[in-house]
């Protein structure tokens, strides 16, 4: 049976979505491929044609010893498809089943440890997620080598929801905050945490143990070492453990243990007449060939019309070091702290354009939200996101990703400063829900990481050692800047679109939870700015209609807005905003309620600051309490 350029020997998989292929290329009858064929309901609105191929395209180009290549990628009879090398030694799944014990030898482990995780990091370094790391999708090349197959697939449809009893496992294998839409590359180290713990100890860490079982006490031959590195792989919270991928390879790299012969602990099984070989990622079974005829191919045929002619004009953006596993300065270590240098001050005018993203329906008010500075006017009625620049996608997170990570954000500013809005977030799948987490999981974030005393507690009613900015700007109203009073810390601003900054000069943090209350008194809205220096800085924004965002400047400008229930809406009411910044990872709170997480590393320290945006109107926001705790 032949589907696009290919020769379908037999079907080796089968999913609601999805029908997985032994295939060969036309005329090249020799060569084994796998094909895996998906529904053409994956395509529609919010990832249609030119986003598949686009994200295929990105996905194409990545290339690592450790990386199961995708071979070629296409639409045909409006359905696409994807190809990779087909591997007959199987997957670490197959090998556990043939072995009795079901584990590995710590030497072997570690080697295949070290293996997965340079291809998880150089998937990392070109903004790729797996988001699906198990046993099942790990394949052997040879005796020594493996490669990661099914990197960015898993998402495409959601496949392991629909997974038979078998691969429903793979939920085991998933980090905590994936559980409440929170997704960062923390959590492909926890899966493969979960991967290492089960190689070693041939179970998986206890879901309901924090932190597990250490595995030494489940295989005593394990060192401590490997045991302290596991455990904090598999912290629950992602702020406790590595700060990338590449610091547990590192840590992976200087476990010392003698190397075991390892020919024994392994066999590599090779599909026989009537035997049941499992595939990577779909449950499937592997049987001898069937006849062409006897092919099942359960979706409509059509007229074979290929889409490739729109890869052309797509732009891709160049890779990170192809071809070898790499592991960029930033990922290693924490980033060292960026010379605070305060620039002068400057105006510029905010560029309006088109948000990424598009707000959920669900998400949207039922009608329009008057503003309650002016009424119920047709201006008024969207949501009053800040003005950005142009964007450049970084988190291509291919085929259909579930979410895209943020990336970078933003220059700074050194007097009251009224710099172009360009407001960052994380790109997240637009099927994916606000972040919601319980109240007991959401507070023993924020109170982890408020408790004790602040090293900053500034009630915001005069002159203080923090040295907050007061004055006029060079807008051309008199009445715009940064003042103390009323025993309040007032920014004002009717320059619109604009922002303005009011920045603590004498302050320098890295790792924070910064909290200051804000109440909009007119206007638009403002909220905090945090790790601001020369090069990079972060701006939540929260309006008076309810809405928030994250956002930096250029060179990178992710958007994201959408409202919030948990802010008290409307002028002249105080929330509480904290924003908690741990390495890369990034917690966005009002009134204790977290709205939002993300994994940024554009900033790794600074100043911080408050802010009050004119998104048409002109604006004044108050605020109280300024507290600083450091983690």
């Amino acid at each position: 049976m032949k589907f696009a350029a290919y020769s379908l020997v037999t079907q080796i998989g089968k999913s609601p979505l999805s029908n997985t292929y032994l295939a060969s290329p036309t005329g090249q009858p020799e060569r084994e491929v796998v094909i895996k064929v998906f529904h053409a309901s994956c395509l529609g609105p919010g990832y249609e044609a030119r986003d598949f191929l686009r994200d295929a395209a990105h996905l194409q180009q990545l290339t690592h010893p450790y990386l199961l290549p995708v071979l070629d990628a296409d639409i045909e009879q409006r359905q696409p498809f994807v190809v990779g090398p087909y591997l007959p030694r199987g997957s670490l799944r197959d090998h556990l089943r043939t072995l009795s014990p079901s584990r590995f030898s710590v030497a072997h482990t570690l080697r295949l440890g070290i293996q997965i995780g340079q291809a998880l990091n150089y998937c990392h370094t070109n903004d790729v997620l797996h988001s699906n790391l198990t046993p099942d999708n790990v394949l052997f090349v040879d005796d020594e080598t493996v490669q990661l197959a099914d990197f960015g697939l898993a998402s495409l449809i959601d496949e392991s929801v629909y997974d038979d009893p078998p691969l429903s496992q793979a939920t085991a294998y998933r980090a905590p905050e994936l559980l409440m839409s929170l997704v960062s590359r923390k959590s492909d180290q926890f899966s493969l945490g979960c991967l290492l713990y089960e190689l070693l100890t041939g179970t998986l860490p206890a879901a309901s143990s924090n932190p597990p079982l250490a595995p030494s006490r489940l295989a005593p031959y394990v060192p401590e070492s490997f045991d302290a590195v596991l455990l904090k792989a598999l912290a629950h919270e992602p702020m406790a453990r590595y700060e990338s991928i590449a610091q547990l390879v590192k840590a992976l790299q200087a476990i010392s243990i003698q190397d075991e012969n390892i020919s024994a602990t392994r066999s590599y099984p090779q599909p026989r007449s009537g035997s049941s070989t499992t595939y990577p990622h779909t449950s499937i079974t592997r049987s001898e060939p069937s006849q062409e005829g006897s092919l099942v191919f359960p979706f409509e045929p059509k007229a074979s019309v290929s889409y490739r002619h729109m890869l052309s004009p797509l732009e891709l953006e160049g890779l990170n070091g192809p071809g070898e596993p790499k592991e960029k300065q930033q990922f290693l270590e924490e980033p060292a702290a960026q010379k605070q240098t305060l620039p002068d001050m400057s105006l510029r005018k905010a560029q309006r354009t088109e948000t990424l993203m598009p707000v959920l329906a669900a998400d949207l008010p039922t009608k329009p939200r008057p503003s309650p500075a002016r009424g119920g006017t047709e201006s008024s009625q969207a949501p009053a996101a800040t003005p950005k620049l142009s964007l450049r996608s970084r988190w291509l997170v291919p085929l259909l990703l579930t979410q895209l990570l943020l990336s970078v954000v933003v220059g700074v500013l050194a007097h009251y400063s009224l710099m172009s809005g360009s407001y960052l977030a994380w790109w997240a799948k637009p099927t994916v829900p606000a972040p919601t987490l319980t109240a007991t999981a959401q507070q023993q974030i924020y109170t982890q990481a408020t408790r004790g005393v602040p090293v900053l507690d500034d009630p915001l009613i005069g002159e203080s050692e923090n040295q907050w900015q007061t004055g006029l700007t060079d807008s051309q109203n008199p009445k715009d800047g940064c003042n103390f009073t009323g025993g309040v810390y007032q920014a004002s601003l009717s320059n619109a679109p604009y922002f303005g900054s009011c920045m603590a000069l004498a302050t320098n943090f890295s790792n924070i939870a910064y909290q200051v209350e804000m109440s909009v008194i007119a206007g638009d809205g403002g909220g905090l700015v945090f790790r601001s220096n020369a090069n990079a800085e972060y701006r939540f924004r929260v309006d008076a209609s309810g809405y928030y965002d994250l956002a930096g400047a250029p060179p990178e400008n992710i958007h994201y807005t959408r409202p919030v229930r948990a802010v008290h809406t409307g002028l002249n009411q105080w929330n509480l905003l904290t924003a908690v910044a741990k390495g890369s990872d990034l917690y966005l709170y009002v009134n204790k309620q977290l709205v939002m997480y993300c994994h940024d590393s554009s900033s790794s320290s600074g100043t911080i600051g408050v802010f009050v945006i004119d998104a048409g109107h002109p604006t004044t926001v108050q605020f109280r309490n300024a507290k600083v705790w450091e983690l």
